[in-house]
């Protein structure tokens, strides 16, 4: 009798923890199915006049923070800061990625003071990265190094960490709803600040969202906001 108590008992452990990380799957392969923006890389330079970086990834298109994940484009943005007032706002690059190069102009970010152009192409980690920028006179090369290839954590290891910070809240928001998920690298461009953070963030069409810093070194999570 007692044989059959122990066999019962753990039949229902496993059958419980089968069903758990069934859920759990679950949760991962719906939040990878929604993801509309995760960068996979950061790269990081400067000349005597701009701070510049370089990240690359794949994003909905349209863009929307609406909570719902739109078909994937590749994406390469490189980013600016001038050191000083900007004078000229025609601002030029040249982005040479191994032995091809990109061109275009610089368009002006509406939320702080740095500059941005997409080459819509998501490059490897170990690239060959500069950057060469002009401003109709002055032109200034940086060569950039990809700070990310360091990391301990890198993108395809994040989301399974976040959720496992915030499974059931991510359960709640979820039920019911559409919902998108932005995987990205949270950095300071003028350097600083040395730490650099994964963010993870799961917006719902409701507006409801959840929002993780997580330790690309350590893999812990050191702030949330649920």
């Amino acid at each position: 009798m007692k044989s059959k108590i122990v066999f019962s008992l753990v039949c229902a452990f496993f059958c419980a923890s089968f069903l758990f990380s069934g859920c759990s799957s679950n949760l991962n392969s719906m939040c990878e199915d929604n993801i509309s923006d995760i960068r996979y890389n950061y790269f990081w330079g400067e000349t005597d006049n701009y701070y510049v970086s370089f990240s690359s990834g794949l994003r909905e298109s349209p863009y929307e923070l609406n909570g719902v994940s739109e078909e994937k484009v590749e994406f390469g943005i490189v980013t600016i800061s001038p050191k000083t007032s900007a004078s000229n706002l025609s601002l030029r690059y040249v982005l040479k990625i191994n032995e091809t190069e990109y061109a275009g102009n610089f368009e002006e970010s509406p939320y702080d003071s740095t500059y941005a152009g997409d080459i819509g192409v998501l490059i490897d980690s170990s690239s060959s990265v500069s950057v060469t920028i002009s401003d109709g006179s002055v032109e200034e090369t940086s060569s950039l190094v990809c700070e990310s290839l360091n990391f301990n954590v890198q993108a395809q290891d994040v989301l399974d960490i976040a959720l496992e910070n915030i499974s059931q809240e991510a359960l709640d928001l979820i039920n019911g709803q559409n919902f998108e998920v932005y995987i990205k690298i949270v950095a300071d461009i003028t350097g600083v600040i040395d730490n650099k953070y994964w963010l993870v963030m799961i917006l719902g069409q409701d507006s409801e969202s959840l929002t993780l810093l997580i330790n690309p070194n350590t893999g812990e999570c050191e702030a949330k906001k649920v």
